[in-house]
């Protein structure tokens, strides 16, 4: 049953966001859809594309969320809980789409961070874009952004262009940032 309504969801067409400044949902600046709901034929669809593709890194199998993740590093005894991951969001209000490079979890997450972060007038260079570095999303939490605010993801019609560009985002990190995470310390044996 769980099956089929996922399979429904993700097959379903979704409503085009209007184009006209003037409607009901841009006046009142509410949606209609939400975001986990969205998520999994949102998600379900930008894995597909990847897979077509043959794109590396696999992402997770999509799910009724906001975000979508793949891990560089999982948390475990092994890696003193450092979870490090990339991770898309969706967002319905205001719209918006973004890629992170998510610093989670362990004791040092914001040391390992800065140590990435120490690197970045070298980063944004090779990457070619411009990144947002959030040291402080929490206590142990610490991001690296790309955020389009120009795109909409109830527009399913744009998904391909959205799902391109995440892509994009993706591979640049694998080059540019990935090999410094795997340059990181080794974690503190207890």
């Amino acid at each position: 049953m769980l099956l089929e309504l996922s399979q429904r969801l993700s097959n379903a067409p979704l409503p085009a966001v209007p184009n006209d400044a003037n409607s009901t949902r841009t006046q009142n600046k509410t949606s209609d859809t939400n975001a986990s709901l969205l998520g999994l034929p949102y998600w379900t669809r930008f894995n597909k594309m990847r897979d077509e593709q043959k794109l590396l890194p696999r992402f997770e199998r999509a799910g009724a969320h906001f975000f979508h993740r793949y891990f560089l590093v999982t948390p475990s005894q092994k890696t003193g809980n450092r979870n490090i991951h990339y991770e898309g969001r969706i967002r319905i209000n205001p719209p918006q789409v973004s890629m992170r490079l998510i610093f989670k979890t362990a004791d040092d997450i914001k040391g390992l961070f800065d140590l990435i972060a120490q690197d970045r007038d070298r980063i944004e260079p090779e990457i070619g874009f411009r990144l947002l570095w959030l040291r402080d999303r929490g206590v142990k939490e610490s991001h690296i952004a790309v955020e389009r605010d120009d795109s909409d993801p109830r527009d399913a019609t744009d998904w391909e262009r959205q799902h391109a560009w995440l892509s994009e985002v993706v591979s640049a990190f694998e080059k540019v940032i990935q090999p410094r995470v795997l340059k990181l310390p080794p974690p503190r044996s207890a």
